[in-house]
């Protein structure tokens, strides 16, 4: 007859939902796994877009509060495109993925 204390059998009672991944196939894990490794390239590619959000915002505090001239290095950082739509408005398409239509005055005639 084999003697288990109470905290061995209380955390064998805790851990036995989580042995079939040691003790499994390793399908469950290799899930688990891969899960984790597209949420930690989300991560990276949200620090990414925060560290170019943040170095942008810095070169919008050097420029000054109004700009009085274009400013080719700025439109260069910021604007990805700009499409002009069916009845001439326009789109702009920013690098970090927003778009912002604007209608013309003659697009709403």
């Amino acid at each position: 007859m084999t003697f288990y204390s109470w905290s061995f059998a209380i955390k064998l009672h805790f851990f036995r939902p989580f042995l079939h991944f040691i003790t499994g196939d390793g399908n469950r894990f290799t899930d688990l796994n891969t899960r984790i490794t597209a949420i930690d390239d989300a991560i990276l590619t949200q620090a990414a877009r925060k560290e170019k959000i943040l170095r942008f915002l810095d070169e919008l505090k050097n420029t000054g509060d109004i700009l009085t001239e274009f400013d080719e290095i700025l439109w260069s950082a910021t604007v990805e495109l700009v499409k002009v739509n069916t009845g001439k408005s326009l789109t702009f398409l920013f690098r970090d993925g927003t778009e912002i239509p604007i209608p013309t005055a003659n697009s709403a005639e």
